[in-house]
């Protein structure tokens, strides 16, 4: 523990003194992760295990969303922002790809692996409406339905899967889907990574998005936070791996906690 604050201190002198503060804020959970360092890893979990976890949480992530706000670095300065906010600076990204594709001609297909408490689905409802066509996968039912009772109305329309993305999907063709993309989805399943990106770029016709926390694109206290969280260090390496193409990789302007 000494050394990790003895390399935290070196950190933090060089860095802006509002980075400073964030820094200091996220060393409490860095102690703990690292005390925890030679138990179980909490993320060396299955699909079933992580669906166990999250069908717990109720309408929870909901509520966070609408009501809660956070300490951030948002373009290298402190700020505390609201929860939409923040999603909202996730989502721009994903904004930016489908405006893109859209056509005057017909709506385009967008696919959300992993999509939980379905936040993002009524994000990108209430952006393009009836431009684009709206899907959802998920490995718990639970989770879905507590969205749609919890959004009452704002689900309509979105066609939802319950299954794993490491199945294969029999209901859809090849290219089916314009744009699939998943958020802090991948990072659930580490050692199914390949096995889901193989079937997402199976179903994907145009592009894949990935908004997940990567450690190759961490400043230095993210990597010591995803140092120890193997999906974190493996996504890059999975994908080169299978020989896909990554057209664009950058870091977001927003941290909202240490690894993310």
């Amino acid at each position: 523990m000494k050394s990790i604050k003895k390399l935290l201190s070196k950190i933090i002198v060089n860095v802006p003194f509002s980075t400073q503060i964030y820094y200091t804020y996220c060393m409490r959970r860095l102690k703990k992760q690292f005390s925890n360092k030679l138990k179980i890893n909490s993320w060396l979990k299955t699909e079933q295990d992580s669906k166990n976890m999250y069908d717990k949480y109720g309408d929870r992530e909901q509520k966070e969303y609408e009501f809660s706000s956070e300490l951030c670095l948002y373009k290298g300065k402190l700020a505390w922002m609201r929860n939409k906010e923040v999603r909202n600076n996730y989502l721009k990204y994903l904004f930016e790809e489908i405006e893109k594709e859209i056509s005057d001609k017909k709506q385009i297909k967008v696919l959300e692996v992993g999509c939980g408490n379905c936040i993002n689905l009524v994000n990108l409802k209430e952006k393009f409406g009836n431009q684009i066509e709206l899907y959802g996968l998920d490995i718990s039912n639970e989770r879905i339905e507590v969205a749609k009772r919890y959004f009452s109305g704002k689900l309509d329309r979105i066609i939802f899967y319950q299954k794993s993305i490491t199945e294969r999907c029999n209901e859809q063709n090849d290219d089916y889907f314009d744009i699939v993309f998943s958020m802090h989805c991948l990072e659930q399943i580490p050692y199914s990574c390949s096995i889901a990106l193989k079937e997402m770029y199976r179903i994907a016709k145009k592009k894949i998005i990935l908004i997940e926390p990567i450690f190759e694109n961490g400043n230095p206290v993210q990597k010591l936070y995803l140092i120890n969280s193997d999906h974190n260090r493996i996504l890059i390496k999975s994908i080169r791996d299978l020989g896909y193409k990554i057209q664009r990789n950058e870091s977001l302007d927003i941290q909202s906690g240490g690894g993310n």
